[in-house]
């Protein structure tokens, strides 16, 4: 599991080269996030104990080895469920941050190259 001391932050005011040095890939997103959420290690959000392991058939998820549980690295979050990778995620939460005057939806699906779906019923 991740040493937080390793990670760096998300501060605002990094060029969008040394944002993609920081994190150039999904594992170093991974770690970033597992730090965040977990800053003394795993912790089952289930039965409270610290050991778990993490699924190689499903990135991003972790069994407790005590109760079985299997959690998600972004539950509770806007990346659940999405099958965007956490480069994308990373790179638009770095964009929306770093544009003085924000940033459209439109201009971050030019930006990153991705489409947005269909919302339910239309």
């Amino acid at each position: 599991m991740p040493d937080q001391r390793d990670l760096g932050t998300m501060a605002r005011g990094r060029t969008l080269a040394e944002f993609q040095r920081e994190f150039p890939d999904e594992a170093r997103c991974a770690a970033f996030l597992f730090a965040r959420r977990w800053p003394e290690g795993f912790v089952c959000p289930g039965c409270g104990e610290r050991r778990a392991v993490a699924l190689k058939s499903r990135p991003r998820l972790y069994e407790c080895l005590d109760c079985g549980r299997q959690t998600s690295l972004t539950a509770g979050t806007v990346m659940h469920r999405s099958k965007l990778p956490l480069t994308t995620w990373f790179w638009a939460a770095h964009m929306m941050a770093t544009h003085s005057n924000g940033m459209s939806a439109r201009q971050l699906e030019d930006q990153l190259g991705v489409t947005p779906t269909r919302p339910l019923g239309c």
